[in-house]
């Protein structure tokens, strides 16, 4: 018989309950973020359902649509607490899937459809995941560019179009339309692009913004 090895015997089986332990801790950690992702979403649905039953109780379109724009803030947040309790990774969210849902949204909420405008993605990144810290400012600047283009900037129908690229870990967002552009701003765009420039800040991401007579465009650089 090796003493040596009966002499381990007790230490294998003490490293495997650690083990086990570990696992186990970990694994009710990550249920209980999921949980925690699940009711943060929860919550914000119930902030979007009341915003919209107290924008029904208005009668002045211009308090309306600061709602709207309200609501789809928080929607927008919202999808991210979902996307993640649906993955398993909670620290990443596939960015494809998560602008495409969030356009969709948008589109449908906006009545774009109905108006005859094309949403165009070009997102030439592969399976992308960026953190929440990055997804967040990304989604809420995608939400503020994305409804003034729908609400302002077409008369006859036309396109909102997204292109993500990468460079050297550096990231290229550019979202544009082919609208009318900008003539005179007005209050509501105002607060959107100082609201865009903060969250910006958020991500140490450079903004240029052209406008003319054939659309306007953001092109937005950061890193993830």
């Amino acid at each position: 018989i090796n003493n040596d090895a009966n002499y381990d015997i007790p230490i294998f089986f003490e490293r495997k309950y650690a083990e086990d332990k570990l696992k186990e801790s970990l694994k009710q950690k990550d249920t209980l973020l999921k949980e925690v992702h699940h009711r943060v979403k929860n919550n914000l649905q119930v902030v979007s359902s009341l915003l919209n039953l107290q924008k029904d109780t208005l009668h002045d379109d211009g308090l309306r649509e600061m709602f709207n724009s309200s609501i789809m803030r928080v929607n927008t947040m919202a999808y991210i607490h979902e996307m993640i309790y649906g993955n398993r990774d909670l620290s990443s969210i596939n960015i494809e899937k998560y602008f495409g849902k969030l356009l969709r949204s948008l589109s449908q909420f906006y009545g774009s459809e109905d108006q005859n405008i094309e949403l165009e993605l070009s997102m030439d990144v592969g399976n992308l995941f960026f953190y929440p810290d990055t997804v967040i400012p990304l989604g809420l600047i995608l939400n503020e560019i994305a409804s003034n283009s729908y609400k302002h900037a077409f008369k006859n129908g036309g396109k909102f179009y997204l292109d993500l690229s990468e460079d050297d870990g550096v990231y290229t967002l550019i979202v544009g339309d082919n609208g009318q552009g900008i003539e005179k701003e007005s209050e509501e765009e105002t607060l959107g692009i100082s609201l865009i420039e903060i969250l910006c800040d958020q991500i140490d991401a450079e903004m240029e913004m052209n406008s003319s007579e054939g659309g306007l465009e953001y092109r937005i650089t950061f890193k993830n």
